[in-house]
């Protein structure tokens, strides 16, 4: 028997129908589906009273790496973020290319009033601040990943990184002093490329 070959859906296609998905929702607002939709989403909801946060108790996404679990939700059939599902039935509208992102910091919960509209900037903001990189979540592993990748490590920055030579008062240093590379190379021990890569920002860029 011939066995039928499974149609491959590249990731910006099935991104394109998660926001059709919404889209559709936001467009059903009023409608006896719209109801059977939050009935069913509200089956996966569970208030936590200390914080205000409504928890996801469905589907979550995979584990990688240390991330934190998503909710999700089938939307017509297809998978989508529990979160964005939630701030389309809260807000009537379609987060549409917006990031979703929680004032709470539990990506767990689906408040539709604990969520907000963003963009790449705003999210890699909230991470920083709520230092939810893996850099400050984790120093240890990023450390491990510092000695094992060398120049290729992008987790421990700065003085964090165990192969560095320099500390932040030298390259703050060595960025104002006017004399040529190879002599202040020479004093600090280290490279007149290194020296040159300090001087126009390609190194120590967390300074």
């Amino acid at each position: 028997m011939m066995s039928v070959a499974k149609e491959i859906v590249s990731p910006a296609r099935k991104e394109s129908q998660k926001n059709k998905a919404l889209s559709r929702l936001a467009g059903l607002y009023g409608t006896d589906e719209w109801a059977r939709i939050l009935e069913r989403f509200e089956t996966f909801c569970m208030p936590e009273p200390n914080s205000g946060c409504i928890l996801w108790t469905g589907s979550i996404t995979n584990i990688i790496r240390g991330n934190r679990p998503r909710g999700v939700f089938g939307l017509f059939g297809i998978p989508t973020l529990a979160s964005r599902v939630s701030f389309t039935i809260g807000h009537q509208s379609d987060p549409a290319e917006c990031f979703v992102c929680h004032h709470c910091d539990n990506s767990l919960c689906v408040n539709s009033q604990h969520l907000y509209a963003g963009d790449h900037k705003t999210n890699m903001r909230d991470m920083a601040v709520r230092r939810r990189s893996f850099g400050a979540s984790q120093p240890e592993r990023a450390r491990m990943y510092g000695i094992q990748f060398g120049k290729a490590n992008v987790h421990a920055r700065g003085e964090g990184n165990p192969k560095n030579k320099l500390s932040e008062q030298q390259v703050l240093a060595i960025r104002g002093d006017r004399r040529s590379s190879i002599l202040i190379g020479r004093e600090y021990g280290v490279d007149r490329t290194t020296v040159q890569r300090i001087r126009r920002g390609a190194l120590w860029k967390c300074l």
